[in-house]
């Protein structure tokens, strides 16, 4: 059996409540051209819903002035609370710096109000409110003095006194010359324009000594320098070695130097004044002098020391000066022509001389009066069977070496001027000294004993 509609039964009140079903949309869709019995029991509860819920004329008005009387009782609340909103009492009148105002409005603690003043406070100002009778201290929210100007001023009741509303704290200590020129600061007086120079970059130059610039008051930049730039301050006039703001000084005022008595390429300061040296540099300076007299002029500059000059005369040599005589360090050695030893006889002696004896005795002996070299022989003959030795002396000194056999000795001797040359001899038996003989290439006088 088909559904007509869909309703839901209250026991407990009898009564039938259609419910609201859900429309169909889809009208004319394939499959959905044709209502049935369904659709229509749908469509005539939706309808008979409407009829049941809908807001009658009664109801209307009663929900209106519920709404009314709601809105009239907040507006009520709010007229009876002081501190929902800000009465204005008027304008003041005062004496001094003490304010009066009559008003039958009550402000109790708590509460907020404008008021106008009508003049400018000078200093801590009161207000009293005639509603309250009592003059109280006009603040600020920091808890200093508000010294009100003449204008509108909102204030509220804190305790024993009226605190100005709408300010943000003190205002600080600056004034009109802590502020840069062109700009503004708020202050108890209002609005006030400061008057610090604005002197941007300061630059200065100090060109004396101790010179003071005083910095000028107001604002600067940071960029600006004093510099100290002194007038003459240049090394050649400072004292040599020391250090006057910064300059090492050159100045000596007892040098004397004069480009000449500088090396050449060298440089040096004059009381001041830089010189350029002249003077040659010479380095290391040979030279030989060849001549008695002669000299040799050392040219001007600088010599380094290694330079010499020497003197080297030739054929200055000892065997070219007298004997014993000096002469520039050189000794000489030369007595005349020199005598050198030879087969040319120039003494001899054949007196025979006859040593018997053990030990080395003279026999013969001659004093040479001119030195050089000479050749002496000396012919002898010995016992038979017997041993025996011959031999020069010179001064008393043996000189070479003797013989033992044989008839005769030869020797050359180099002697001096009083040299004394001498024949020795000894023998197991006797010696016999015959013919002693000087032998020399060139003549020379003797004396023999």
């Amino acid at each position: 059996m088909a559904r007509i509609f869909e309703c839901s039964i209250n026991r407990k009140e009898g009564n039938i409540n259609m419910a609201w079903q859900t429309p169909k949309t889809n009208w004319g869709q394939p499959g959905q051209t044709v209502p049935i019995a369904d659709d229509f029991n749908r469509i005539e509860g939706n309808i008979q819903h409407l009829q049941d819920t809908k807001e009658t004329p009664a109801g209307a008005q009663a929900k209106a002035e519920a709404a009314a009387g709601a809105v009239q009782a907040e507006l009520n609340m709010h007229k009876a609370d002081n501190a929902a909103h800000v009465p204005h009492l008027g304008t003041t009148t005062n004496s001094g710096n003490n304010y009066s105002i009559t008003s039958t409005k009550v402000i109790n603690d708590g509460a907020k109000f404008s008021v106008k003043f009508n003049v400018a406070a000078t200093g801590a100002a009161t207000l009293k409110i005639s509603s309250d009778g009592t003059a109280r201290a006009l603040k600020k929210p920091g808890g200093g003095d508000f010294k009100p100007k003449a204008g509108i001023y909102t204030l509220i009741r804190d305790g024993a006194n009226f605190q100005l509303l709408g300010e943000g704290g003190e205002y600080g200590t600056a004034t009109a010359s802590d502020v840069l020129s062109g700009k503004t600061i708020g202050t108890e007086n209002g609005l006030v324009t400061g008057t610090m120079p604005n002197r941007g970059a300061v630059n200065q130059n100090l060109t004396s000594h101790n010179q003071e610039y005083t910095i000028p008051s107001g604002y600067h930049n940071g960029l600006g320098k004093i510099k100290a730039v002194i007038s003459g301050l240049t090394a050649n006039v400072i004292k040599a070695g020391t250090t006057v703001g910064g300059v090492l000084g050159t100045f000596t005022s007892d040098a004397n130097a004069v480009a000449g008595d500088i090396l050449s390429g060298k440089t040096a300061y004059k009381n001041g004044a830089k010189l350029t040296g002249t003077m040659t540099n010479r380095g290391a300076v040979t030279n030989t002098i060849t001549t008695q007299g002669g000299s040799y002029t050392i040219p001007a500059g600088y010599h380094n020391g290694s330079g010499k000059v020497t003197a080297s005369f030739s054929n200055l040599k000892a065997s070219n000066v007298k004997k014993g005589v000096n002469i520039g360090g050189v000794v000489g050695n030369y007595v005349g022509d020199v005598i050198q030893a030879g087969d040319n006889t120039i003494l001899s002696s054949s007196t025979e001389r006859v040593i018997e004896s053990t030990t080395m005795k003279k026999g013969k002996e001659i004093r040479m009066l001119r030195s050089g070299t000479f050749r002496f022989k000396i012919n002898f003959r010995y016992s038979a069977g017997h041993t025996y030795t011959v031999q020069f002396y010179k001064n008393g000194t043996p000189f070479g070496t003797g013989v033992s056999t044989g008839n005769s000795l030869t020797a050359d001797i180099p002697v001096v001027s009083g040299d004394l040359v001498q024949v020795y001899a000894k023998g197991s038996g006797r010696v016999y000294l015959e013919d002693f003989y000087v032998r020399v290439e060139t003549v020379a006088e003797f004396t023999i004993s």
